[in-house]
């Protein structure tokens, strides 16, 4: 994330999360965190391609 934030000089805001999209399920249970702050925390998830 921040390596590709850097590129593009793009500043990444703490507490934001990414849900994995499904059909008809708008945030699905895999989530990323884009920045961790003192007080989020998310399980550790692999994702697959496609």
């Amino acid at each position: 994330n921040q390596k590709v934030a850097a590129a593009y000089d793009y500043k990444i805001v703490e507490g934001v999360l990414i849900h994995q999209l499904n059909k008809f399920v708008v945030d699905g249970n895999k989530v990323l965190l884009s920045v961790p702050g003192p007080d989020t925390r998310v399980d550790d998830t692999k994702f697959q391609e496609n």
